[in-house]
């Protein structure tokens, strides 16, 4: 099987990963964290056969933090990725859906 992304029939869907880090470690050194965490995330989406011209990658580094405090837990919910439809037809809210193709 192979994973394919669809955007509500939209075939021309492009999208942004955004990787983040947790406070830990220096403001450099999360940069590169993050940027290394939104790459493997590409990297998996197009081993499952996503097309790779449709995935671009930035670094948050630990600039918003989604999780508050320093417990193990806020660590956890910030060390993400998140996904951003950047395809010109995208609008505000919408999702993007991964369903399995035959």
């Amino acid at each position: 099987m192979r994973m394919r992304l669809l955007w509500q029939g939209d075939p021309g869907l492009t999208v942004l990963i955004e990787g983040y880090a947790d406070i830990r470690g220096t403001p450099a050194y999360n940069l590169q964290l993050a940027q290394r965490r939104a790459d493997s995330t590409k990297a998996y989406l197009v081993g499952l056969g996503v097309d790779p011209s449709r995935i671009t990658t930035a670094s948050g580094g630990e600039t918003t933090q989604f999780g508050a405090g320093t417990t193990e837990e806020a660590y956890q919910l910030n060390r993400r990725a998140h996904f951003i439809a950047t395809a010109p037809s995208a609008q505000v809210g919408a999702r993007l859906i991964f369903s399995y193709a035959k």
